[in-house]
């Protein structure tokens, strides 16, 4: 059973026809929308942006063929969502047929259709999309686990490399980067520096002032540091 009826647009140009398609969808509890010609299914499957079709093949203005054709081109440049694409036409001819599925659909049906075996058709469609759109809807929940492993990862790097306090590299990703400079300076022949600074008597302010005045008096140092030191100079914490 469906949560809620399906939207049918189907495209006949002839009126009785119509009517009566008209009458079979909406009997079997669909929502339709009739078309006289394949303009207006064009234009009704823009507005609704994805769905099932049911065109006849001979029409005037844009025939069913040149309705699939377009619906593809369009599914291809992302401006329609899923189309379930049905042909009607009375030319049972296999190459007719092998035309129909080249052009993009998806389906196939010859006049005169026997209603119980299109309304089956129309069903194997639905269950089609629905499929389709839980591919979708799992897709778009991968992505956003990835996106939220990817914040989570670059979080971690940025704990692990990053002294919780300052700021300022950690004692690990320093070591780590002097290897690295150390190395290129070596393979490149050129001078490497390198500087040590020691706060003193701070061991007297954690013992006057308390150990948060000592990680206030940490954090301003290396707040000073970080804002003179070059782009390229990797400026990290020690002890």
């Amino acid at each position: 059973m469906m949560d809620k009826p399906r939207r049918i647009i189907f495209a006949e140009d002839e009126p009785d026809s119509r009517a009566l398609l008209s009458r079979q969808l909406e009997s079997a509890g669909y929502d339709t929308i009739a078309c006289a010609n394949g303009q207006e299914a064009l234009d009704a499957i823009r507005a609704d942006g994805s769905g099932i079709v049911v065109a006849d093949w001979m029409m005037p203005e844009l025939d069913g063929l040149e309705l699939c054709a377009i619906v593809r081109e369009l599914g291809a440049m992302k401006v329609l969502g899923s189309v379930y694409f049905i042909l009607l036409t009375a030319n049972d001819d296999k190459r007719s047929i092998v035309r129909g599925l080249d052009a993009g659909a998806d389906d196939y049906l010859t006049k005169p259709y026997h209603s119980k075996e299109l309304l089956a058709r129309i069903r194997a469609g639905v269950r089609i999309m629905e499929l389709q759109e839980q591919a979708v809807r799992s897709q778009i929940e991968v992505h956003k686990a990835n996106a939220q492993l990817a914040v989570l990862n670059r979080k971690l790097d940025r704990l692990a490399n990053t002294d919780v306090l300052t700021g300022l590299v950690s004692r690990r990703r320093l070591f780590e980067r002097f290897a690295e400079a150390w190395s290129l300076a070596q393979r490149k022949e050129r001078a490497l520096s390198c500087i040590m600074l020691d706060v003193d008597r701070f061991k007297r302010v954690n013992d006057d002032y308390g150990h948060k005045t000592g990680d206030l008096v940490l954090k301003q140092i290396a707040g000073v540091l970080k804002r003179h030191v070059r782009q390229y100079d990797i400026c990290g914490r020690f002890g």
